[in-house]
């Protein structure tokens, strides 16, 4: 049987790209819209998004398009004139184009949906910052008379254009007809079969042995170091060799790679045997060297990493670099190094894909897709967007973004027989990879089913690749972009409303201010107690400060969630007529009661009058001047510093000392927030030889 399938093109080869504007994604799904008021349902709500030009003071809505991902809806086209019918099931992507992110926000405006589709509420959003890429921002819904009646969340991204680099080719790159890809390079992770030893994704060895497996593609994974250089390695973290205790062996020990510079990696050993120590056997290649030293003739599958979204809100892993210019870094790189060599960006991030997609048109872009993330990992977390995990949302979504196709789990796929068939119909390619692709019969029924690459853990068994009360602290500071109200001649109250009792009351809210005068809690402002953080949102008005002291604006602050603690969050000042006159930014703090323990305690503990305190126990760093070696920050240095101990000549009666968490969440004496740890030169085969690296503690 011939297996090898012939590549169709899909798509444009020469797409437009962001050159001076940017794009910026409202993304609604997971229930986005809460309403608090029983008269009005989020069935019979249809809403529209506009873009403010706070330079003229203009509302347009001509830059914005639509999307959703169903299937007659998933082509972006201008919005209806009283938007779109609100459902709660859906997944809705609003694409508006911008050319001053910063002088630019955005206004939603909620129509009822039958009769004379009369504008019941808005909400606004204001300006993003340079800092800003993607996020959830929750904005308060509020109706005609400047009541509160519920809160939109909307999941952003800011995609701006690569700053000072033209990315707009004539031509994209295409992926070799009938390719054949290993995964992660050789497709396997140590080869012990082999005369020497390989180590996936590692220096120069790697790419001779993919032409004699005869791959004509190898996939690899990219990162950025610490230091913003591009480098190739899987994980988010890397495992170094440590010593446990005193005397004993080197163990395992996990570091973030975005915590290390290239310099440290090269100086790393990730392997505990001496026989592996050679220069062409060392991890964390930089793409640069591999593009410059592989065959021209070998394509690459670049799959491009970075942290995402659990739907419990924590990250697989930390963020490292902001988006933009994390993808903006490796881009450049691709295009001064690539050449004419074949070659395909995937990522498991949706966002980034839509980015990559936008910013670049050299080479093409998929969407990878764990699908259910059990399928390969019963201890997986759900991810927190439905496009990366529900394939026909991802179909959709790689549909309307005019991406090259998906790159699917194959136990998926082989489940259920209808989804290559699907995907195919929405013009995109279909990528296979997952550890099923291990015999002749599994890769026939997908190339049979209309697969157009599979991507194997092993290159040699390849026959075909294609290709209770809380305290909620809040400080505020004031922009207005109208010239007929400065900030000077205005006062500000803060209130809190009940959402449950829909009451809003002020007596719970005192403040205090830092100066001479007001350094104490007095009745009014932006500190109060409230019973139930979740369902208490927060009223700032704004009062003219002289004459009749009148109402002039008001803001908004939706409830926090469970797992809010502090931050900054910038809150839109609307006047009586709805319309937005400034932002207020506030920062705030969550202080909650200390869940199931009773920490009132009768007495406060005092401190020893007179008492001599050594610093970080011995008031030193590490003691070379006595007979002990004695390190900081260690018992042997608290029993030295204090007095009636045995060997004590210092007599302090405390020792200071600084507490960190594990990241296994036990606390522990440490002083930096990082610490050194001795790891060996690649160039080394004695393990007495050691240099220092540091890592984030």
């Amino acid at each position: 049987m011939n297996c090898v399938i012939q590549l169709c093109s899909f798509g444009v080869s020469n797409r437009e790209i962001l050159k001076n504007n940017s794009v910026i994604h409202f993304k609604f799904f997971d229930n986005s819209l809460t309403l608090y008021s029983e008269d009005i349902t989020s069935g019979h709500i249809s809403y529209k998004v506009s873009a403010i030009d706070l330079k003229q003071n203009k509302v347009t809505d001509h830059n914005v398009k639509i999307f959703v991902l169903n299937d007659k809806e998933n082509q972006f086209i201008p919005q209806a004139p009283t938007g779109r019918l609100y459902n709660h099931g859906e997944f809705v992507l609003f694409s508006i184009d911008v050319a001053n992110v910063a002088a630019t926000s955005y206004l939603i405006e909620y129509y009822g949906a039958s009769g004379a589709r009369e504008l019941l509420a808005t909400s606004h959003i204001v300006p993003f910052q340079k800092t800003a890429t993607d996020g959830l921002t929750t904005s308060p819904v509020v109706d005609s008379k400047g009541n509160i009646i519920g809160s939109i969340n909307v999941n952003y991204l800011v995609i701006r254009p690569i700053s000072g680099f033209d990315a707009d080719v004539n031509h994209t790159i295409d992926i070799k007809s009938g390719a054949m890809m290993g995964h992660r390079g050789t497709g396997v992770g140590r080869r012990t079969d082999l005369r020497i030893f390989w180590k996936t994704q590692l220096r120069r060895l790697i790419m001779p042995v993919v032409t004699v497996t005869g791959a004509d593609m190898i996939e690899l994974d990219i990162q950025l170091s610490s230091d913003k250089i591009p480098i190739i390695h899987h994980n988010f973290d890397t495992q170094l060799y440590v010593r446990e205790n005193i005397g004993t062996d080197l163990a395992k020990q996990n570091t973030a790679i975005k915590d290390l510079a290239y310099s440290q990696m090269k100086k790393i050993s990730t392997v505990e045997s001496k026989n592996f120590d050679y220069e062409d056997n060392q991890p964390f290649e930089t793409l640069k060297d591999v593009l410059e030293k592989m065959d021209a003739n070998c394509g690459i599958n670049f799959e491009i990493k970075y942290p995402q979204t659990y739907s419990d809100g924590h990250w697989e892993a930390e963020k490292p670099l902001e988006l933009n210019e994390y993808i903006d870094i490796i881009v450049k790189a691709l295009y001064d190094n690539i050449g004419n060599r074949s070659g395909i960006i995937t990522s498991f991030h949706v966002d980034l894909c839509s980015m990559i997609q936008l910013k670049q048109n050299k080479l093409r872009v998929a969407l990878l897709t764990s699908g259910d993330v059990k399928h390969w990992d019963p201890k997986a977390k759900p991810l927190y967007d439905p496009r990366g995990t529900t394939i026909p949302l991802g179909a959709y979504f790689a549909e309307g973004m005019g991406l090259d196709g998906m790159s699917i789990l194959a136990k998926d796929l082989l489940a259920d027989k209808t989804l290559i068939p699907f995907v195919k119909s929405r013009k995109q390619h279909v990528y296979v990879w997952g550890d099923q692709i291990n015999n002749r019969q599994v890769i026939d029924q997908l190339v049979n089913n209309g697969a157009d690459g599979l991507i194997m853990n092993n290159c040699q068994s390849m026959l075909v690749i294609l290709a209770y009360h809380s305290v909620v602290n809040v400080e505020c500071n004031l922009t207005l972009y109208s010239e007929d109200i400065t900030s000077r001649h205005i006062s500000y109250k803060v209130s809190a409303i009940d959402l449950h009792r829909n009451k809003v009351t002020d007596h719970n809210v005192k403040i205090f201010v830092l100066n001479d005068k007001e350094n104490q809690f007095i009745p009014q402002a932006p500190t109060g107690r409230v019973a139930n953080v979740e369902a208490t949102s927060y009223l700032i008005e704004y009062y003219e400060t002289s004459g009749a002291r009148e109402l002039l604006a008001t803001s908004h602050i939706v409830p926090f969630q469970n797992t809010t603690t502090d931050g900054l969050l910038t809150t839109p000042v609307v006047d009586s007529k709805g319309t937005l006159i400034g932002s207020t930014n506030v920062n705030y703090l969550v202080i909650r009661p200390i869940s199931g323990f009773d920490a009132d305690a009768d007495q406060t503990i005092n401190i020893k009058s007179g008492a001599m305190m050594g610093h970080r126990g011995t008031g030193v760093g590490r003691r070379t001047d006595l007979k002990e070696n004695i390190l900081e920050n260690t018992i042997a240095a608290f029993n030295y510093a204090c007095r009636h101990v045995e060997y004590s000549d210092i007599g302090a009666d405390m020792i200071e000392l600084d507490i960190h968490l594990s990241r296994d969440k036990i606390p522990i004496i440490y002083h930096d927030y990082e610490t050194q740890l001795y790891v060996r030169e690649i160039s080394t085969v004695d393990d007495g030889i050691a240099v220092s690296a540091n890592l984030l503690f």
